[in-house]
């Protein structure tokens, strides 16, 4: 069973992305912010990191660049799903090597067959 780690400030949203992979047969651990989320994907070894961009304590952006930096944690793959509009910074995190950019919102049965896909 593959586990996901889901890094989003929105609870409510982390409810329902964990209601709907558990019932597609993946594991969930969440974390609400960047440095929460890169502990646990340290702690964790997920298969695959959702990650907003957006959130406090060590942003998305900043959890990304320390994901990627890190031996144990750089061949994650990861998919940013975010609500920002700003251009520059989504052409940042493409560049960082993510498998996928998700705007918000977004089709939950399209984010868990993308999800398939990446693992």
């Amino acid at each position: 069973m593959s586990k996901i780690l889901i890094i989003e400030d929105d609870q409510s949203l982390v409810m329902l992305l964990t209601t709907a992979l558990e019932s597609s047969g993946f594991t969930v651990v969440a974390a609400f912010d960047g440095m929460q989320g890169t502990t646990l994907a340290h702690d964790e070894k997920p298969d695959l990191i959702l990650l907003d961009l957006i959130m406090p304590l060590g942003g998305g952006l900043n959890a990304l660049k320390n994901l990627k930096k890190s031996t144990h944690t750089s061949a994650i793959p990861v998919i940013v799903i975010s609500g920002t509009s700003d251009v520059l910074l989504i052409d940042d995190v493409k560049n960082m090597g993510i498998e996928e950019y998700i705007a918000k919102p977004f089709d939950i049965n399209d984010l868990i067959k993308k999800i398939q896909e990446v693992i």
